[in-house]
């Protein structure tokens, strides 16, 4: 193992993502990504 903790939080218009160092606690890297409004229209 290397010692990261992956996070992952996946929502129906969004994800976020967050990798910490096991020992230390430092946030190594942190984002999100927002998907546009899906429609019924759109899935055809």
């Amino acid at each position: 193992m290397n010692g990261k903790i992956l996070g992952l939080d996946i929502g129906v218009a969004s994800v976020g993502v967050g990798i910490l160092d096991k020992e230390t606690g430092e946030i190594i890297h942190a984002s999100s990504r927002i998907f546009p409004a899906a429609t019924a229209d759109s899935n055809v």
